[in-house]
């Protein structure tokens, strides 16, 4: 299983500078929030070692963990935290989804106050998604085509949510959206995302 990974990955260098560009965008936008990010650095056999059997890995995570290892990455995200895992605790953090409407393919690579943030690996290109927890099924959304597309949204959403004093909901304003936020949010999301993720992501931000 690793080995087909590991060699699908050293093809992928173009995605790797990409998803490295999209590492550096989510620091340099936290900085500008005033939130601590590190990211570091393993290899892909490092990967494979640290989350361990029976975890199925998708040549895109491997290339998540090597080039963007979430070492302290916990961000503002819409009112709560998203937290991105590192490998380590992978299997740990996915010991409790289970049950009729949870896929076997699912892997739990962060979450938001309780809310898994998934990573498909069955589907090429290990879409993410986000789910609501306590609703009696899962039912995602699908948010983001790659790990490296859902890096390059977070760094979206930073950004904007910079441009506007690091709050989306205006406390004068009965906690609305800010004027302007959604617009603002949607161009940049469309400059990394298709539409459908676009609108599943903002509906997920705006529940």
């Amino acid at each position: 299983m690793f080995g087909l990974a590991s060699s699908r990955l050293s093809g992928q260098s173009a995605r790797v500078t990409e998803l490295e560009v999209a590492r550096d965008a989510v620091g340099s936008a936290a900085r500008a929030l005033n939130c601590a990010v590190e990211f570091g650095r393993l290899t892909a056999a490092e990967v494979d070692a640290r989350v361990g059997p029976p975890i199925l890995l998708s040549p895109e995570l491997v290339e998540l963990w090597s080039v963007a290892t979430p070492l302290r990455v916990s961000l503002p995200f819409a009112p709560d935290t998203l937290h991105l895992f590192p490998p380590d605790v992978i299997a740990d953090r996915n010991a409790g989804y289970f049950g009729e409407s949870w896929r076997s393919a699912w892997l739990v690579i962060g979450d938001v106050a309780g809310d898994p943030v998934i990573a498909d690996t069955g589907q090429p290109g290990t879409p993410i998604m986000l789910a609501i927890h306590g609703m009696g099924a899962w039912r995602p959304a699908t948010v983001a085509p790659s790990p490296t597309a859902f890096v390059s949204a977070i760094a979206a959403w930073l950004r904007v949510l910079h441009r506007f004093d690091g709050e989306h909901l205006d406390e004068d304003n009965d906690l609305n959206v800010k004027p302007g936020f959604d617009e603002a949010l949607r161009d940049e999301l469309r400059l990394v995302l298709s539409d459908d993720c676009v609108g599943a992501l903002i509906s997920y931000i705006e529940r």
